[in-house]
């Protein structure tokens, strides 16, 4: 069985980028995304991506920041209608393009953070 879903959002300007601490963007934003998994009794494998995407606010811009997300999992035993034990590895991150500060790009921020986990499930 197949699953995909796509979702988008926009946000309009709230907050403020010149409080400490940030409590917004001060300017609008958007999101898009998408989700796609495949399971059977025996497999199951999903992905997913997304992007924020900001925009300029008096000369300065928070860096886009893009979401990734993959994984494969396997029944391991399974009772039908009582309990259920799977293992998952799954694999996940974010990359984040630099801010642009007074039109000048700060060397000290974005940056990509990936993280890697497997998982043993048992439900009943």
């Amino acid at each position: 069985m197949n699953y995909v879903s796509v979702v988008g959002n926009m946000t309009f300007p709230t907050g403020s980028v010149s409080k400490e601490p940030h409590t917004g963007f001060g300017s609008p934003t958007f999101f898009l995304g998408g989700t796609f998994s495949h399971f059977t009794l025996e497999w199951y494998y999903f992905g997913c991506l997304g992007g924020h995407i900001t925009t300029f606010h008096k000369h300065n811009k928070f860096g886009n920041s893009f979401l990734y997300q993959a994984g494969v999992g396997k029944n391991i035993a399974y009772k039908s209608d009582g309990w259920i034990l799977n293992w998952l590895v799954e694999f996940a991150g974010v990359y984040t393009q630099r801010d642009i500060v007074c039109n000048a790009v700060d060397p000290n921020s974005g940056g990509n953070i990936i993280l890697i986990g497997p998982s043993l499930f048992f439900s009943t």
